[in-house]
Parts: C-alpha cells; sequence; structure tokens
C-alpha cells in the first residue's frame, strides 16, 4: 500500500469516534509516525508531505463506506440496484446519517485453486504429522487409511508434514495398492 491509501484508511477508521478533538489529534499524531516509518524505508518526504497534504484536504464527507463484494460477472448489477434505491436508506434519519453518500462497490478476486493449495504463512504444528482416521462409528474410509509419513511413487516421493484425517477438505488423496 502506499502512503496516500494508509493515511486515508486510518482517517477513515478514526472517523467512527465519537470524540472530534481527539480523533484530529491522533490522526496528526499518527500521521507523523507512519511519515517517518516511511522516511526510514527511503520513501521521498516530498511525496510523504503531499500525501500527507492530500488526506488533510479530503473532507469527512467525502469518506464513502465501501460494499466490498467477490467479483462475479453479474454482480454489477447489485452496484445498479443500490443506486437505483439509495433513496430509500436517505428517507431513514438513522440510514441517511450513517449513508450521507452512495456506498463505493467495490470487487475482490475469489479464491483460486492456489489460494486453497498453497498457503505461505507458517504456522505451528500441534499435531503429528501424516493421515490418520477420523474415529466415526460410521465412516468408510477409516479402514483404508495409513499414518506412514513419507508416500512414494514410480517417479517420486514426498513426505507429509501436517496432521490429516477423513474429514480434512481440500487435500489430494493417494491410492497406492498393498
Amino acid at each position: 500500500m502506499k502512503p496516500f491509501s494508509i493515511c486515508v484508511h486510518l482517517r477513515d477508521w478514526l472517523s467512527l469516534s465519537n470524540q472530534v478533538e481527539t480523533r484530529e489529534t491522533f490522526f496528526v499524531e499518527k500521521c507523523e509516525e507512519m511519515t517517518t516509518f516511511f522516511e526510514d524505508r527511503g520513501y521521498p518526504s516530498d511525496l510523504l508531505r503531499n500525501d500527507r497534504e492530500r488526506v488533510h484536504s479530503i473532507s469527512g464527507q467525502e469518506a464513502r463506506i465501501a460494499l466490498v463484494l467477490i467479483y462475479h460477472p453479474l454482480s454489477s448489477r447489485i452496484n445498479h440496484i443500490l443506486l437505483n434505491n439509495f433513496n430509500i436508506l436517505m428517507s431513514n434519519p438513522t440510514t441517511a446519517a450513517i449513508f450521507p453518500a452512495p456506498p463505493i462497490v467495490a470487487y475482490r478476486r475469489h479464491c483460486s485453486l492456489r489460494d486453497l493449495l498453497v498457503h505461505t504463512s507458517d504456522h505451528c504444528v500441534t499435531d503429528e504429522p501424516g493421515t490418520f482416521a477420523c474415529e466415526h462409528p460410521r465412516c468408510r474410509t477409516c479402514q483404508y487409511t495409513t499414518s506412514d509419513v513419507h508416500v512414494r511413487g514410480p517417479k517420486c516421493s514426498t513426505t507429509i508434514r501436517e496432521h490429516f484425517n477423513c474429514k480434512s477438505e481440500n487435500i489430494v488423496y493417494c491410492i497406492s495398492c498393498r
């Protein structure tokens, strides 16, 4: 993220606070802290100064709530429905205070196969690695599982580094002859 967008997010987050004086002083304090952080990482000081001035020039009314959706080709219709019926939200005094302007519709991508299969974060392993039976009385898979940690194939072999059972999801099964 760039310094400008981080400062905008900070300002939007602080806009939820009820105390205006505390909010403004806290925002200035945190902006200075972030400027120092980015300067230590080699960002040009004139860029940081310009970004900070741009954030201060944006009024609180310009900050709009974002409606974040998973992208789908048909999801553009949601934006039209929202904008066409925004007057319903404005007719109620409570929702009119929350939504002074129509929300910004933003899209994020859906999970890909890579997201499901590749885990980049290291997390501590509490259980013993391998595949184990789930011990459910009606499970028909338990009798076929093996707790081997090494899986050998005709061309390669691999080592199981995590704990799996019959109920684990998003895994690739290895079928071997006995």
